[in-house]
Parts: structure tokens; sequence; C-alpha cells
């Protein structure tokens, strides 16, 4: 009581010296506890208003989303008093999405608790600045572990699908390969097939926007994936994809028009296809991949790696040379060792740096279907996990830089040029004039090149004939007499 007289003292002086009145019906003095906005404050530390907490427990259940909003906004007011308020809280919140308010028991689970958990929440204990302050986090799920009907229906469903499971074939490299694709208001699907028999499945579900796109730009989407999924079996061969989207059989000869079209048909550039159009009932693989509400990609393949130049490499002079120095002087090459043959530097392959193989190797890692002409860095990790050789990146950036699909396919990685200026309109004619030289003509009478000089107003033009080995004095002099 001593503390609160002295304090009130203070707090008397300080108004008194600032000339600020208290309304006497609005002041409560010698209290033991009060309530501020909505908390009531005591000695104990701060809780919530038993007032709003009685509204809460007699609120009725919500029949439309603004009677939700009401409840979670009341209830998010309080949300600091209840441990674990976003995980009780978000089955209801979930009802808030556009064209989701069904009010099922989950959401009714959820009501129930919210308010339980209201009326349990404790008096939290008022901050003392005097000691140090301790934060415990932690990061749950989103939903909390309730094992429904549904989730019971969907664990024996992919158990039943797994037991099914279809035997994939392995791919032909000298035969065609064939993509069928479709999309739903759902997601896409895409199956890649060589002689009717399917090689791999490929599913995702579609994001927000694309689900907002129209039905063209979603089997566009589809079609690109299953490519792009697809890149090292079809890069640098010809193949077909068959789609329900009739528009899309003429789509290296239509007109494009919108972003979409130019954002998708630039992920086609490089690749040698034909689409064909196959209604949907006929497409049943891919359209059925579509409609499954799985989000999570599902592709099955099989790659299996040849090492033919193994033994080759044993036989190397180069390396049974140098492995008879590491058996004489272990001492002097800690790095090296010698298994089955063959020389490994820090467990990795040893190639020597004259060896043949070093081409044989950056071909295998760089350009071949498999690998699909990865950049510098990509081709450059992959070797250097298994194989070891002097200088191997200086050779890896030398024979991607070199490489005649990625000049041509790829596209550049350099900053956009800017864009091109309209040059001014000049006043008079001949202020303003332009000039080229068109050369390696066939000769007439010892000339073999044209001097143009074309005036920017006018557009008038004026030609000149000159030697191939011409001079800028030469250029001056007829540019003198025109």
């Amino acid at each position: 009581m001593n503390d609160h007289l002295r304090h009130l003292k203070l707090v008397f002086e300080c108004l008194i010296e600032h000339q600020i009145y208290l309304k006497k019906s609005k002041c409560t003095i010698a209290q033991k506890s009060i309530e501020y906005l909505g908390h009531v404050v005591s000695a104990e530390g701060v809780g919530p208003d038993p007032e709003k907490i009685a509204a809460m427990t007699k609120w009725p259940k919500p029949k439309t989303i603004k009677q939700l909003r009401g409840f979670l906004g009341l209830t998010g007011f309080y949300r600091k008093f209840v441990k674990n308020y976003a995980t009780i809280a978000q089955p209801l919140t979930a009802l808030l999405k556009k064209d989701a308010f069904i009010w099922s028991q989950e959401a009714d689970r959820a009501f129930q608790n919210l308010k339980d958990a209201m009326t349990k929440a404790p008096v939290l204990a008022l901050p003392n600045f005097a000691k140090d302050f301790v934060i415990e986090t932690d990061a749950s799920g989103i939903d909390a572990f309730i094992w429904s009907q549904e989730a019971d229906r969907a664990f024996q469903n992919l158990k039943d699908a797994m037991t099914k499971a279809p035997v994939l074939a392995l791919p032909n490299f000298a035969e065609d390969f064939v993509i069928e694709t479709d999309a739903s208001g759902i997601g896409m699907g895409a199956v890649l097939i060589q002689n009717g028999h399917p090689i791999a499945y490929f599913s995702q579900k579609f994001c927000p926007k694309l689900l907002n796109s129209s039905t063209y730009v979603r089997e566009l989407c589809a079609i690109t994936s299953a490519v792009k999924k697809w890149r090292t079996y079809l890069l640098g061969r010809k193949f077909t994809v068959y789609t329900d989207q009739r528009s899309l059989r003429e789509l290296m000869t239509q007109v494009i028009q919108t972003p979409e079209q130019q954002f998708y048909l630039s992920k086609l550039l490089g690749y040698s296809y034909d689409i064909l159009y196959k209604p949907g009932g006929q497409n049943r693989v891919a359209d059925a991949l579509s409609r499954m509400h799985d989000p999570e990609e599902a592709c099955m393949s099989i790659t299996i790696p040849q090492w033919e130049f193994l033994e080759r490499l044993k036989l190397d002079g180069s390396v049974q040379q140098l492995a008879q120095q590491i058996h004489d002087d272990p001492v002097a090459h800690p790095n090296y060792k010698v298994q089955n043959d063959l020389l490994f530097f820090n467990n990795k392959l040893f190639i020597p740096a004259a060896s043949p193989f070093k081409e044989l190797l950056l071909e295998e890692f760089h350009s071949t279907l498999t690998v699909g002409h990865g950049g510098i860095e990509k081709t450059f990790g992959r070797l250097k996990e298994n194989f070891y050789w002097v200088g191997m990146k200086n050779d890896v950036i030398n024979f991607v830089n070199a490489c005649l699909v990625c000049q041509q396919t790829k596209t550049p990685t350099h900053l956009p040029y800017g864009p091109l200026q309209p040059l001014p309109i000049p006043n008079e004619v001949w202020e303003d004039i332009s000039m080229d030289f068109i050369i390696g003509l066939p000769p007439s009478q010892g000339y073999t090149t044209i001097f143009v000089v074309v005036d920017s107003l006018s557009k008038a033009a004026h030609f000149g004939t000159l030697y191939t080995n011409f001079t800028a004095s030469k250029v001056a002099d007829l540019f003198a007499q025109m």
C-alpha cells in the first residue's frame, strides 16, 4: 500500500505540473484489479475480461462468413493468452477462403475447442525489465493430426495403387517417343510412350494462377512441362505430342498474339516435334493423371550407366607408370591409391592429362541425352564427383563454350540489350545522312564495292564504285564528287 501511495503522489505531481485534469468518474484508486481495454490487470498479471470470455462461450454456431469473422476477430484479440491458437483455429480460418465456407464436423470441433481454450486462458505475468527475457519457439504442421475417414480411404487407396503399379518399359533410343498430355480443371497429366508401352508417368497439380487460366493455356503448360520433364529423352530427336486441345495442332503456324503463347513457345525452342489431336476419350491415361488430386509430382524412370572405357584405361601406359611409382614409394604420393588396376586420387578415378578419354568423358557428361547439355557448373560438378585430372575446370569451360548445340539452342545469359531509339527527323535535306558499303561483288571494270549514301529526310540515294583495296582518302574523294 505504501508503494501505491508513493506512485500516486508522483503521478499527481506530474499532472499538476503540466496542468492535466482527470475525470473523477473514470478514476479508481486503491483497487486490487482493474479492467482496461478488455483486459483485467491485477497484482498477479494480465488476463482476459471475464465478460468477453462469457460472450465467446455463448457465441452461436456461425452460419455465414460474416458471423465467423466476428467470432475469429473476438478470439484473435485474446490469442496471446492461448497456446497454439493458430493450430486450433486453422479449420475455421480455412473457411474464410473464397467459396470454401462449408460447416463440417472438423470445423465444429475446432469451434468448440477454441471456446474451451478461451475459458482456460491463463493470467499472464507482468514484464520485469530488470530481469532477462527467454523466448521458446516451436514450429508444427498447420493442422492437428486427426485421422479421419477421408484419410483412411486415401491410405487404403494408396496401398492398393502401389500393389498394382505397372512394369514400365525401358527406353529404346533407336525408336521414336510419343507423349500424351491432358489438362483438367485440377492439374496436368502426361505419359511417355514407345510402341504403345508406357515408359514414364507424370502428373502435377495446377497452381492458383493456372487454375484461373484458360483451357488453351493449361493444355499448353501441360505440353511444355512434360517436354521439360523428359528433356533428356527428347532433345536431339523428333517426337510426337498428342493433346485433346484441337487448336494446338497448328501451334507452330499460329500468329503469336498473347504473352502466354510467347512464354510457353520459348520453352519448346530447340526441339523437333509434331503436335496431333487426340480426343480426351481416347487419351485415357493422361486424362486420368490430370484429374488426380495429389499435388506432388509422380515420375518413374530407369537409367543404366555404362563404363566401357575402364578396361582400356587400365592398359594406358601413363596410368601403369604412375601406379608403379606409387607402389614403389607410396609416401611420396599420399593422396593416390591403386585399386583393381585403376588409379584413384582422393577416391576419384584419375585420368592422365594427355589421355584421350578426357574428350570421351566431356562428351558423355555434357552432350549425351541423359545429361542434356548442362552448363559449365553442372558439367564440372558431375565430372568432379567421380573423376580427377589436372586442369579439369578449364577443359570443361572450353568444351562447353565450343558446343555447337548449346550455341544454337540456349538463350544468352548476358543482360538484355537496351531498347532501340528512333533517330531524330532532320529539318533540311542532306542535314543528316547514312553511309554503307556493299562489298564482295563480282568485278566490273575492276570495281568490286558499291559506296551507298542515303539522305535521312528525302531518302534520296547516291551510289559510287570503289576498288577492293579502297582507302579512307579515296572514299572521301568519291563522297565529294557525289
